[in-house]
């Protein structure tokens, strides 16, 4: 039995017996899937920081019955997001076939595929709050660290969009009004 999270590749063995041929699987290569997803669920930016980001992937994850241990892809003025992620991978999306980063490294370039499924494998393209810019780093504008309220001015954070397999899956819009309403990226740790 595989374990689950893996991508198992198998052969089939064919053995001659009396004038028949009887097949087995074989696995011939196993390796571990991390998964990554965008939340269906949309938030302003005032969710009550990073590790209230991480609370809610989980979430999400549990809701959807994916299991797993989950990071927001998610930067402060004092955290970069690349720093905030473990070098697990390769990351699929949730549906465990469409790879969208070979290792962490290719986090701080663009996404092979767009990281366009939900927690339930729907198809999801959302403006997503990130904070970060290309290359993992934390941008200039973080809506004042995704407070649980904001009083006074309204700030702006930097976001990016699901659907792009571009700089600008992290980094498109740099300055959101964080009143909007933007999803998460959610990586499996």
């Amino acid at each position: 039995m595989n374990a689950p999270g893996s991508v198992v590749r198998q052969i089939l063995v064919c053995l001659a017996v009396t004038f028949a041929a009887a097949c087995v699987a074989e696995d011939t290569d196993t390796e571990p899937v991390k998964r990554i997803f965008i939340s269906r669920a949309v938030h302003e930016g005032s969710f009550g920081g990073l590790a209230a980001a991480d609370a809610q992937c989980n979430l999400y994850a549990s809701a959807a019955e994916i299991g797993g241990a989950w990071t927001a892809w998610l930067s402060d003025s004092a955290t970069d997001a690349i720093d905030r992620i473990e070098d697990v991978g390769p990351w699929y999306l949730v549906d465990e076939v469409t790879r969208v980063f070979n290792n962490k490294d290719g986090m701080r370039s663009v996404p092979i595929n767009p990281i366009a499924l939900d927690e339930y494998g729907d198809v999801n393209e959302i403006w997503v709050w990130t904070g970060t810019e290309l290359g993992g780093t934390r941008a200039e504008n973080v809506c004042f660290d995704w407070p649980d309220a904001f009083v006074g001015a309204i700030p702006v954070g930097a976001a990016g969009y699901s659907g792009f397999i571009s700089n600008g899956w992290t980094y498109e819009d740099r300055s959101a009004d964080c009143r909007s309403t933007y999803g998460l990226y959610c990586i499996e740790q």
